[in-house]
């Protein structure tokens, strides 16, 4: 997969998308963080003038944020179901087990970056476990954050769902699926959620 550039400055990578009217078209475009700030994109502002974020720290950050997606674009392949392409995470983190690997994001780059009431606050989650506690928080809570999602392949194995003779939970009608299958709609159903909530 090719990084898209800002639609901007052409230079750095795009992670902030929105969409804008032209004329009487919906135009989608995607900015880097430098740029989105200069737009006076509401959303991104708040949060960096909540952190304390300064020009200089987001030159930084948006610099670690280009080499972090250069240096997984290597490892794209593209789906199965002829979908946006995935990224191979273990060329990033090696073959650590998922919830290991969900942790580095929150190792800050620099230790001075959180203090003097400066710096972003790194913090992951993992769907469903956290579903109903942290992720609640992200689509309905204080809209204080950003959200960047990774949705993992394939499983190495599944689990056919089974038919309960008494339907005990009124789930028989996932009788014949695939444990795969649940996670997808539950994957697709949290980001409907969290874009409805207005999730930057």
């Amino acid at each position: 997969m090719e990084l898209q550039q800002c639609a901007k400055c052409k230079k750095r990578p795009a992670v902030v998308f929105i969409t804008r009217l032209e004329g009487n078209k919906s135009v989608n475009e995607g900015l880097c963080l430098v740029c989105a700030k200069q737009l006076g994109i509401k959303p991104i502002n708040d949060i960096l003038a909540k952190m304390g974020v300064s020009d200089e720290d987001l030159e930084t950050m948006s610099g670690e944020v280009e080499g972090m997606l250069s240096a997984i674009e290597d490892g794209d392949a593209q789906s199965d179901d002829g979908g946006a392409p995935a990224v191979d995470f273990s060329k990033v983190f090696g073959n650590m087990p998922f919830p290991f690997m969900n942790g580095e994001p929150k190792r800050p780059p620099k230790s001075e970056k959180g203090k003097d009431g400066k710096g972003l606050f790194p913090a992951s989650v993992i769907f469903s476990t956290d579903l109903h506690s942290l992720g609640q928080f992200i689509q309905d809570g204080s809209n204080i954050l950003f959200e960047t999602v990774v949705k993992l392949g394939a499983p190495q194995c599944d689990v056919v769902i089974k038919e309960d003779a008494e339907n005990v939970d009124g789930l028989n009608f996932l009788a014949g699926k695939t444990m795969s299958f649940v996670n997808e709609k539950a994957f697709e159903g949290t980001i409907l959620a969290h874009t409805d909530g207005g999730t930057p």
